[in-house]
């Protein structure tokens, strides 16, 4: 099932990677919140405002990892309470986003470099 995922999403268009990820075969479909849930992927749009955000805070504040873990982790904790449809997600997904959080945040404080330079 992966190898055909990969090929209709290098074949189809950009939202054809969004995709269910326990499906039959036959039955893929791009996410939308108007769809009924039966699982997502690991890496959704989400992942990449993850990304991008904690890239951001990794560039331009000066918090160290015990709080960005703290922000982190306590952040999807949080999601198990708020009654919100963007929070529901399997713990699958909550551990991919954590996973995406420590890439984003490891890469902003990369570029942010040391003191001295």
């Amino acid at each position: 099932m992966c190898l055909s995922v990969i090929a209709r999403a290098c074949s189809g268009s950009i939202q054809t990677l969004w995709l269910y990820s326990n499906t039959t075969e036959g039955d893929l479909q791009p996410y939308t919140p108007l769809l009924p849930r039966r699982g997502m992927t690991l890496l959704n749009l989400w992942s990449l405002g993850h990304f991008l955000q904690w890239a951001f805070i990794g560039r331009v504040f000066s918090i160290g990892w015990p709080l960005f873990f703290a922000l982190s982790i306590g952040w999807e904790v949080l999601e198990w309470f708020l009654p919100y449809d963007f929070t529901t997600e399997e713990i699958s997904n909550k551990i991919s986003d954590v996973v995406v959080n420590c890439a984003g945040f490891y890469l902003g404080t990369a570029l942010k470099g040391s003191p001295e330079d």
